[in-house]
């Protein structure tokens, strides 16, 4: 403070180039100066020579940069408040009047002057630009920072119905940003879209009811809560219909297949998602894969679709909508339905025994998603890496690898797809003697589906807790009991591939017990019913069992 005092009328030039920030441009400063050029020229020579500025570049490309950032608070802090804010609102209206390049590629800039001078009328959609900027880049960070910002800056304008029909887009974005970085279970993304849902509501505004909604769908859905989830689904649709929308349609029946899905409800999940697939490539109503608060319709639901489609015993189709899925991820090149896209398909290759691709997607999967900071798909490409070190032999190690990141995910609340990998989880455990743990998780696969209709995977559950049951030496009846129910689980919800498994768990069971006919009989007509896939691991190992039978 003492060097700045004794500079005079330099003093003034750097409390304000200081509200411009610790580096400037000389044209910038040129432009909001209320001196002559020769005197501003001359006073920053007075700061360069004093050593509190450094000068860069040629005329007119000049760039100067405090020397030490208590310099730059040193000189702002020295300012009046009120000529603190007469700066900072000169600069905001030079900006967007004089270098509206720069406002429209980085509007943040002219949004924090306008907030620091007091205009939160003008920060307010400079704010929400920025946001939305940064949500489209994927800087989901960013994108929070701005959006919270925007909301701050309308909370000081006057209460009434237009306010709050602005805080809306706001909103939906913030659930947005923050679903991709912490996860749809996370409780602040749940209260953004709840908040959202409230003032649509309000407003009586259906495409933004309609976003409200499916963010509060998808919270459901990634906690478990795959019934109540179908219920919101239905809402969608209604909304879609009403609005006589081609692109909410698509949205509607994308995510009507994934709830149903999950769900188990398999042979429904495909009759919508094949309509996904018809509305989306008919006449005017191709709609973009990157939608601003829903994500990649067409994408998710393609991934969903590989797993239905492998659920009702179509391996090679599965198979190849994942190819179609995995090259459509790498185009749109969106790190958070990328990194989504990639686990589907790991998982189906997982289903199919498929080590080497499984190992390729989990590569590709944590390095995008450690490079973006998605932490849940971290977390996932973690378990995928530890199945693959189970399938090669590295059993311990990957047990270990699949449990950390099952808890972990766990824990913050994502239960959605979670019941695929306890199953996978549980599978190894059995298979390694590990049977108190499995059995642990077992029940906590099973509770997904008695507290929240997460039923996809119940009938491989029971089919492996029927192989637990026997490793521990129960009596052969309590395991049937627990293959029946597997069975007829299984053909409820039409899911042929784990109908098989438990058919061939059974077969295995009876042929242990004497009656190979019986288990023949079992096994050989759901066998024969498969056209296609004989050479994935299922259907070879059940070949091979019904070889062992003849």
């Amino acid at each position: 403070m003492a060097r700045l005092d004794r500079l005079g009328t330099a003093k003034e030039v750097a409390q304000l180039a200081a509200t411009l920030g610790r580096e400037f441009s000389s044209e910038l400063l040129h432009a909001v100066a209320p001196w002559d050029g020769e005197t501003l020229d001359r006073e920053l020579d007075h700061l360069v020579k004093a050593e509190l500025l450094f000068r860069r570049g040629l005329p007119p490309r000049v760039r100067y940069l405090f020397k030490h950032a208590l310099l730059q608070d040193a000189a702002y802090a020295s300012l009046l408040p009120s000529d603190r804010q007469r700066h900072h609102r000169r600069i905001a209206e030079a900006l967007a009047e004089q270098f509206p390049e720069i406002t429209a590629s980085h509007p943040e800039l002219a949004a924090h002057h306008y907030t620091a001078a007091a205009l939160p009328e003008r920060a307010l959609p400079l704010w929400q630009q920025a946001g939305e900027r940064a949500l489209r880049a994927s800087a989901y960070r960013e994108a929070i920072g701005h959006l919270e910002r925007a909301l701050a800056a309308l909370g000081e304008l006057p209460a009434s119905p237009a306010r709050d029909e602005l805080e809306i887009p706001l909103q939906v974005g913030l659930g947005s940003a923050k679903a991709a970085l912490y996860t749809y279970a996370a409780p602040e993304v749940r209260d953004a879209y709840a908040r959202t849902l409230e003032l649509c509501r309000q407003a009586g505004r259906t495409p933004q009811l309609f976003h409200a909604l499916r963010g509060l769908y998808a919270h459901l859905l990634v906690t478990g809560q795959s019934l109540r989830s179908v219920e919101v689904c239905e809402q969608l649709l209604d909304l879609a219909e009403r609005a006589d929308s081609p692109a909410l349609r698509v949205v509607g029946h994308q995510s009507m297949g994934f709830a149903l899905m999950s769900a188990g409800r398999q042979a429904e999940a495909h009759r919508h998602l094949e309509t996904m697939l018809a509305l989306h490539g008919s006449a005017g109503a191709v709609i973009d894969l990157s939608v601003p608060g829903i994500g990649a319709p067409l994408l998710v639901g393609m991934a969903v679709q590989c797993w239905v489609l492998w659920f009702l015993g179509w391996p090679e189709k599965a198979v190849r909508c994942s190819r179609r899925t995995e090259e459509m991820a790498r185009d749109l090149n969106v790190p958070f339905p990328r990194c989504n896209a990639e686990q589907f398909a790991a998982d189906l290759h997982a289903f199919r025994g498929e080590i080497e691709d499984v190992e390729r997607l989990a590569a590709s999967l944590t390095q995008v998603a450690g490079e973006q900071g998605l932490k849940l798909y971290v977390q996932v490409g973690q378990f995928l890496h530890g199945w693959v070190a189970a399938e090669r032999g590295r059993t311990a190690q990957g047990i270990e690898q699949m449990l950390e990141s099952t808890e972990a995910r766990l824990a913050t609340g994502v239960k959605a797809g979670t019941a695929v990998h306890l199953a996978f989880l549980t599978a190894h455990l059995v298979a390694a003697d590990r049977c108190a743990e499995a059995q642990g998780y077992v029940a906590r696969a099973l509770a997904l589906s008695t507290e929240g209709g997460h039923a996809m995977m119940d009938a491989e559950i029971h089919r492996l807790n029927a192989e637990l049951l026997l490793r521990l030496g129960a009596p052969a009846a309590d395991a049937e009991e627990q293959l029946q129910r597997a069975l007829a689980i299984a053909r409820h919800q039409g899911a042929r591939a784990l109908e098989l498994r438990a058919a061939m768990s059974f077969a295995r069971l009876r042929a242990r017990q004497g009656d190979k006919t019986a288990a023949r009989a079992l096994l050989a007509p759901l066998y024969g019913s498969f056209g296609e896939g004989l050479e994935t691991r299922d259907l070879a190992a059940a070949r091979c069992l019904l070889g062992e039978l003849a």
